[in-house]
């Protein structure tokens, strides 16, 4: 089971319950601002997208870098190893799918997230 939801409708409604904290707070200390990304600026919290997006990464990394022991995770990790040195390539290969169940999963989701 994935710690975060796949469906755009699940995240908007947990991210709305931050949104509705955010308001709360910004109510209570009698300041206003007008969008959810200043306010998430002004009381340095980060959104729940960008949240997972940093999560994602940072768990790759350790996968990539060994410091996750799992030997089935780094089987499903696809490394790419470049014949020619390119400026921008990716260093992990990313599979086409069709299926969105797929397309949320982790590894490619984070392979993705992953310049």
């Amino acid at each position: 089971m994935e710690p975060w939801p796949i469906y755009n409708c699940y995240i908007h409604r947990i991210e709305s319950i931050q949104r509705k904290f955010l308001r709360y707070i910004q109510y209570r200390s009698e300041t206003y601002l007008p969008d959810y990304h200043s306010r998430c600026l002004k009381f340095h919290i980060l959104p729940l997208t960008e949240q997972r997006k940093i999560t994602d990464i940072a768990f790759l990394f350790n996968i990539a870098n060994g410091s996750v022991d799992c030997s089935e995770l780094i089987g499903k990790l696809g490394l790419r190893v470049p014949s020619f040195t390119f400026r921008n390539h990716r260093p992990f290969y990313v599979p086409s799918v069709r299926c969105i169940y797929r397309k949320k999963s982790y590894i490619i989701r984070a392979s993705r997230s992953y310049i």
